[in-house]
């Protein structure tokens, strides 16, 4: 949803899910999940936080120039994921040549149930006395 959603806004970037042996191309980004947490609630429903990084690695040209505009347009642009959720407690640092955001994503769910709370009842009886 994430790499849709960069997709959507920098068509020509690639996005990475996954480390590369050869490393990045550049310009690029790398998404990746940093955390999750969940509250429950007595009603069964869960308060999910994902947290995420996106790192983006500029062309080699004038690349702290590219990282300040990309910081313009990340916090501009990526402030949702439509239909999911909306970012929040959004960071933003330039670390070693590159740019890393970090963000959290809240959403409420309820988890579905493997097995039925009860199975299906066994009756046996009848009238007493033949009744």
């Amino acid at each position: 949803m994430i790499s849709d959603t960069l997709d959507q806004h920098w068509p020509n970037i690639p996005v990475y899910l996954e480390n590369q042996e050869g490393g990045f191309s550049e310009p690029s980004f790398y998404v990746h999940r940093i955390h999750v947490n969940h509250i429950n609630d007595f009603t069964g429903w869960q308060k999910r936080t994902f947290s995420y990084q996106v790192v983006y690695f500029p062309p080699g040209i004038k690349p702290h120039e590219e990282l300040d505009a990309m910081a313009e347009q990340l916090q501009s642009n990526l402030t949702e994921i439509p239909g999911y959720a909306k970012l929040i407690n959004q960071d933003l640092a330039v670390e070693d040549e590159h740019l890393s955001m970090t963000f959290d994503l809240n959403i409420r769910a309820y988890p579905k149930e493997k097995d039925p709370p009860f199975g299906g009842m066994k009756y046996q009886g009848g009238v007493a006395d033949g009744r």
